[in-house]
């Protein structure tokens, strides 16, 4: 599937945020331009992006003012692309790519100079076609806020509209030939501006429709024509200019799971994610717990499923299938039908074990450099023997662990890795490992850095590392005082790390 352009910088303040790399460009450079429609007239509120040519990222946005006209600035020379499209509530005219293209690989180029403006980057928009039509539940009554998305072949998103209390919606700004229509709670991206309090525009990720007490678990997202997917959804055909009715809706009530999520003392454990994954393997949803320690798991099809709780803070508690189990395959079923809601699929988290390794030793021998010509000094260059031995002090179970080596001297900007051994360490057991270290050069001060980063499970050592013992030497005969290198102590620690050294 291509990447969903449309609508995905609405402003500067959101792409920094949500594209990847934070690529803003801060030049001096500018590119503008007005956008017409097809009287002539200037069109307000429609969103102007460039992207670099080098990679597509995002450079800048801006939107046109009530006369059509607009400005990108901040822009470091070198070329972009620039993509117009209606980012109104209501998006009425079909987006284009400069100079009139229909994507960004067709794109013409825009080359901005170093502090200088790039004008007459114009676009004249055309008026789409429209889809329209109501949206209902199997029994008749309207769904209002429901998101009629359409797509194309490409399942790029186009445009969307939302169905109002009598469930009538219509989608605009689509080109010509033939779209695919998708209805559910949520639109899966859209960027739409609304009125701010100043009387400003800003930009809104999404919309979800609130949720009701005749559908607390929402409508099963459809595709038309009441289709489960998009490659069995009915096309939809679009002429610019023209309305295409009828394209309608009815929607079922979705099943769906609740329950509470306490830790061993009853205390409520918020942030916890709850998949509900189909015993069958053909789909999912997910939720998350509250403050309260309440989830919900929403817009479920009838079926059985098996569900899986995971903290997603800073995994202090044991993942876990439904009921107290360990695996998907051992997980309890729960069932769940359309219309209802299965409820107190209830959880209690165990903590994960801290396992209680330390690095009891660390010694550093000088081996003599041999030659043709004998045994070079030691200032010479630095060749050693890193001896570690690691305990398991005071875990009554097994632990696992990654022993990490680092040097730094007085001459580096940053450790320099000597190596790393997994070990795994019954109750009151030690091992001892040797690293050999060349580091060839002059000599200086060098202190060896020596880490443990334990795991309490060895299948989940890539998530679940805690530092668990740190320890410093200085060289022999280097005359250095040891000191912690903070702010390198972490590496190949991942990404949960606690300091306990």
């Amino acid at each position: 599937m291509k990447s969903v352009r449309m609508g995905l910088t609405v402003c500067a303040v959101l792409a920094t945020v949500l594209l990847p790399g934070n690529a803003r460009a801060y030049g001096e450079g500018t590119i503008s331009g007005t956008i017409t429609g097809p009287a002539g007239q200037g069109l307000p509120d429609i969103c102007v992006d460039a992207f670099f040519t080098d990679g597509g990222w995002y450079a800048a946005s801006a939107i046109t003012e009530s006369n059509g006209e607009y400005v990108l600035d901040y822009l470091d020379a070198g070329a972009y692309k620039v993509q117009f499209h209606d980012c109104g509530t209501e998006p009425t005219y079909v987006g284009q790519w400069y100079d009139n293209k229909p994507d960004e690989g067709s794109a013409d180029e825009v080359q901005v100079l170093a502090g200088t403006a790039t004008t007459g980057i114009d676009a004249a928009l055309a008026v789409g076609g429209t889809v329209t039509g109501t949206v209902k539940d199997r029994v008749g009554n309207p769904v209002p806020g429901i998101c009629a998305a359409a797509f194309d072949d490409d399942q790029n998103l186009l445009s969307h509209g939302y169905a109002d209390e009598s469930g009538a919606y219509h989608v605009g700004a689509l080109p010509s030939g033939t779209v695919k229509i998708q209805f559910a709670d949520y639109c899966p991206v859209s960027y739409v501006l609304v009125s701010g309090s100043s009387g400003g525009s800003t930009a809104v990720l999404g919309r979800r429709r609130p949720l009701s007490s005749s559908a607390p678990h929402g409508y099963l997202p459809q595709w038309y024509n009441d289709k489960a997917d998009f490659a069995s959804a009915d096309p939809v055909p679009v002429t610019l200019g023209e309305t295409t009715p009828g394209v309608d809706a009815a929607l079922d009530v979705a099943g769906g799971i609740t329950g509470f999520i306490t830790n061993a003392a009853g205390e409520a454990l918020a942030g916890v994610c709850v998949d509900a994954r189909s015993a069958n393997g053909s789909g999912w949803g997910s939720g998350w717990s509250d403050d309260t320690g309440w989830y919900s798991v929403d817009e479920l099809p009838t079926g059985d499923y098996k569900i899986h709780f995971t903290d997603c803070n800073d995994s202090t508690y044991k993942d876990e299938w439904y009921n107290d189990n360990t695996s998907f395959y051992t997980a309890d079923t729960v069932g769940v039908l359309l219309g209802s809601s299965t409820d107190a699929v209830d959880a209690v988290l165990a903590r994960r074990p801290r396992p209680d390794l330390a690095v009891s030793a660390l010694s550093v021998t000088p081996i003599p450099l041999s030659t043709d010509q004998g045994t070079l000094p030691l200032s010479s260059g630095w060749v050693r023997d890193v001896e570690v031995t690691v305990d398991n002090v005071g875990s009554a179970a097994t632990s696992w662990a990654d022993l990490q080596v680092w040097v730094t001297t007085d001459t580096d900007s940053a450790p320099t890795y000597i190596g790393s051994t997994q070990v795994e360490l019954g109750a009151g057991q030690h091992v001892s490992k040797t690293y050999r270290w060349n580091g060839f050069g002059s000599a200086g001060d060098a202190t060896v850095h020596a880490l443990v980063c334990a795991f309490d499970d060895p299948n989940e050592r890539n998530n679940e590392a805690e530092v668990r013992s740190y320890v410093v030497a200085g060289g022999t005969g280097f005359g250095v005082t040891p000191t912690p290198f903070f702010g390198y102590g972490y590496y190949g620690c991942y990404d949960k790390i606690v300091n306990d050294w």
